[in-house]
């Protein structure tokens, strides 16, 4: 893994992170409007960092870009991925696959 699937990975998760927080809050009623008007941009941003992740898989000569997306979700959910040992909430990895299941299947 090089430095920009680092960087990539890093911001995707933490706007992943930040997506699942905004949505849990909508669901208790206790996001306010600008929290509640991001929501959609942010989305759209997660599926960016997913394209440049795909992208930058595919010029590396991937086959299974899907699979191998989500062996490196696994790695960070596991604590196993080089540059992050961050927690993420099981809500971010399943934020991610719902986005990936759209963008890549």
């Amino acid at each position: 893994m090089d430095h920009k699937e680092h960087y990539l990975y890093g911001t995707l998760m933490a706007l992943a992170q930040d997506q699942t927080d905004a949505i849990s809050k909508l669901t208790l009623g206790t996001l306010g409007f600008f929290g509640k008007s991001r929501i959609q941009s942010r989305g759209r941003e997660i599926g960016k960092f997913i394209t440049k992740i795909s992208n930058h898989k595919n010029k590396q000569g991937t086959q299974d870009i899907y699979e191998s997306i989500q062996e490196d979700l696994n790695s960070i959910k596991n604590k196993d991925f080089p540059f992050d040992k961050k927690e993420y909430s099981g809500g971010t990895f399943d934020t991610l696959k719902i986005y990936l299941d759209e963008l890549l299947i």
